[in-house]
């Protein structure tokens, strides 16, 4: 069968849990797939692991190659993948989906215009069946403040995933617009930085159509203490220097552009600042040392005059100038 489906999974160092990750590929409902596990120069048994489950799944791809970083890794699967795959789905060695996490995704393609596909998750320790739901927060201008927009929205705009919520590994990409896009940027992989990888492909998949956000939580996160995320660089001062920067070349075509950057800077960054804060001083309260009385303070006189000065401007230039924005993306 021509797979229509190319799943990715790039594994370093997940002996312990890469078995369930492809058992649940091949537990999917729809069989029109095709699954690559790439190595990133694991070095705890993670290859041998992989071939023996060869038995278990003769179409599985083992490749394997030098650490690269995630991104690396996932770009050196989609290379591989069949010509006549048409999407693409690529999620971490330790994390499970859900069985019918690629039909219904495919079923949300039928819409027009549509490049990417996500879905809610849930977080799981050791089991499965003891996990919890977690919504994904997708934050965009509302008419009087950030608006997290609720479930029952599946239509994602670009400045939600700009503004660094909404992104993640729970998708599926139209493989075509994927490779127009570039790719995953493999410079928020690198050295100590790991992380929105992700973020930097959404808001390139969203410049070129539309990203829906499925209701159900189809794919399952496992967290641990080895979780990479908790011990490298997220990669978010990267993330924003890229951006930001493309932002700004894009504002010489489009003026209306530049009103995202400051967007963000005015009334996203400010009220996230704050609310960081406020979850710092409670820290402090219970705990006091003088590092978290400054970091408190730090957040706390970064993003409050910050946003004094920004609301009037989000009420009054910003949202008058709203629809030519979102006719101009």
């Amino acid at each position: 069968m021509t797979p229509l489906v190319s799943i990715i999974i790039p594994c370093f160092n997940a002996v312990s849990y890469i078995e369930e990750a492809v058992d649940s590929v091949y537990a999917q409902t729809h069989p029109g797939f095709e699954c690559l596990v790439v190595d990133d120069g694991s070095t705890d048994g993670s290859v041998g692991k992989l071939q023996k489950l060869l038995a278990k799944h003769p179409s599985l791809q083992v490749l394997q190659k030098p650490n690269g970083g995630r991104a690396a890794a996932i770009n050196f699967g989609i290379a591989r993948t069949s010509p006549e795959s048409e999407y693409l789905v690529f999620f971490d060695a330790d994390d499970v989906l859900h069985p019918e996490f690629i039909s219904r995704c495919l079923a949300a393609f039928s819409q027009d215009a549509v490049v990417t596909v996500a879905t809610q998750s849930k977080t799981f320790y050791e089991s499965i069946d003891v996990s919890f739901p977690t919504s994904r927060s997708r934050f965009t201008a509302g008419r009087w403040a950030p608006l997290n927009l609720p479930v029952s929205i599946q239509e994602t705009p670009f400045l939600c995933f700009y503004s660094c919520t909404g992104q993640g590994p729970w998708a599926m990409h139209r493989k075509k617009e994927l490779l127009e896009a570039g790719l995953l940027e493999e410079r928020l992989n690198q050295g100590k930085i790991h992380g929105n990888e992700d973020t930097d492909l959404f808001c390139k998949m969203a410049l070129l159509g539309r990203v829906l956000y499925l209701p159900d939580a189809l794919y399952y996160k496992r967290e641990h203490t080895t979780n990479v995320t908790k011990t490298r660089d997220m990669g978010y001062d990267l993330f924003r220097e890229i951006w930001d920067g493309r932002i700004r070349q894009m504002a010489a075509v489009k003026p209306e552009w530049i009103l995202l950057l400051h967007y963000y800077q005015r009334m996203h960054r400010p009220l996230r600042d704050l609310k960081v804060a406020a979850l710092a001083g409670k820290d402090f309260v219970q705990k006091p040392s003088l590092q978290k009385l400054r970091w408190f303070l730090k957040l706390l006189l970064s993003g409050l005059p910050t946003l004094v000065w920004g609301y009037p401007w989000f009420l009054t230039i910003f949202n008058a100038r709203r629809h030519k924005i979102q006719n101009s993306i």
